[in-house]
């Protein structure tokens, strides 16, 4: 991604600093029900 353009938007210095501590880790948050089930966080990203 360094060499792309879209590699000048990215500090790259706090990503080798957090480097140690893992990946990235996102979970949904869903509301299920009886007709349906909703992704709160699918909904919330697409707006």
């Amino acid at each position: 991604m360094k060499a792309k353009p879209q590699g000048k938007l990215v500090n790259w210095k706090l990503v080798d600093d957090l480097k140690k501590y893992g990946g990235v880790r996102i979970e949904d948050d869903l509301a299920i029900g009886t007709a349906r089930v909703e992704n709160f966080t699918r909904e919330f990203l697409a707006n």
